[in-house]
């Protein structure tokens, strides 16, 4: 039987931070070593700057860091990383630019590796490019804290200790709604239980799916923490604020589209995504036990409609959104945006009308 990758490892089964550095093998730990420039950052030292271009990563051998964000003059500390720790890695698994400015807390000593470096690195060991994503998928759903250390307190625990309590407990608690006007945001993967699919290949296109709509909806500039969210299994609930106008989810999802195609054109076929989406606006409340609303019960249906999922199967379309006629009417409309077609879906008792977008084709096993 297939073992996943973190199964076991007590760094993903606690609230403790993911050690990069015990995760790889000795002959791993040589080799990136022998790739990597050791240098040591003084207290106080900038190590990355927010917005500057992603060309490097550094895994701390020592000392510790903060990462933070400036926003209207003021600082927010996300996270601290210590030894053991790889920093700057989403910049490994696609181009990008600093989103967070990396300090140093104390003297820090670490292995610096030029970007494109690194990626040699991860092809000369697949095995690694497992290890990377999974640090950021514990990033993004399971990470509650970091240990505390001489002189620097630990972050603030906020309690995820798997991957549907932490899309319910945010690091920054989003603001309660009360029958506010927000874009409702569902998605699904299409054949996600496939007689194709492993139980690791399952785990794997979940936190893939999970980090790529993150990446599409923080590129579009839709705040993560301020989204309610809901981890679904093989889908997910994002509420965006009232705040962010629904263009912007538009926006966000032509690049999931991109984001997509480009994983697939490298990915296994069992492992391949193809991920239905349904968009809708309306008024939504949070109250004790969750979020409420008529908008999300017509943004699911629209999502489990047999229209979309026949549409998406017949041409094997990687990406189907399927908008609500009100988001269709007061906005796609008046955007640059091409390919939505009128549908008429029957779901249950419900008969409804929507816009429907396909986008890409399956791809031949990579």
């Amino acid at each position: 039987m297939n073992v996943p990758l973190w199964a076991g490892d007590p760094d993903l089964d606690s609230s403790t931070p993911f050690n990069f550095w015990d995760a790889l093998t000795p002959i791993e730990q040589k080799a990136l070593t022998s790739v990597a420039t050791q240098h040591t950052f003084p207290r106080d030292a900038t190590i990355f700057y927010e917005g500057e271009p992603a060309d490097h990563v550094i895994v701390i051998r020592s000392g510790w860091t903060k990462i933070c964000v400036h926003k209207n003059g003021r600082e927010r500390l996300l996270a601290e990383r210590g030894p053991g720790q790889l920093v700057g890695e989403r910049a490994s698994l696609q181009p990008s630019v600093r989103s967070a400015t990396v300090i140093a807390l104390d003297t820090v000593d670490a292995l610096v590796v030029r970007t494109h470096v690194f990626a040699g690195f991860i092809s000369a060991h697949p095995r690694t490019l497992a290890i990377v994503e999974n640090q950021v998928y514990h990033r993004l759903t399971r990470e509650s804290g970091q240990h505390p250390h001489d002189g620097h307190p630990a972050m603030p625990t906020t309690g995820p200790t798997s991957a549907s309590s932490a899309w319910d407990s945010p690091a920054e608690r989003p603001p309660r709604l009360n029958g506010h006007n927000c874009t409702i945001v569902m998605t699904d993967i299409a054949e996600f239980n496939a007689p194709i699919r492993t139980a690791d290949d399952r785990m794997h296109i979940q936190h893939k799916s999970l980090t790529m709509t993150h990446d599409a909806l923080v590129q579009a500039g839709i705040p993560w923490d301020a989204c309610h969210r809901r981890d679904q299994g093989d889908g997910l609930l994002v509420v965006v604020p009232p705040t962010i106008p629904p263009a912007t989810v538009i926006k966000a999802l032509a690049l999931l589209a991109t984001d997509l195609k480009s994983y697939n054109r490298r990915s296994a076929h069992s492992v391949q995504i193809r991920l239905k989406v349904a968009v809708h606006v309306g008024p939504v409340t949070t109250s004790e036990s969750g979020l409420t609303g008529e908008a999300l019960i017509l943004a699911a249906r629209l999502l489990d409609s047999t229209k979309l999922k026949r549409s998406m199967t017949e041409i094997g379309a990687l990406l189907g959104v399927i908008a609500s006629y009100s988001i269709y009417d007061t906005v796609i409309k008046d955007l640059d945006v091409e390919g939505y077609l009128k549908v008429r879906c029957k779901v249950k008792e419900s008969t409804l009308v929507g816009w429907m977008q396909l986008t890409g084709r399956a791809l031949p096993p990579a």
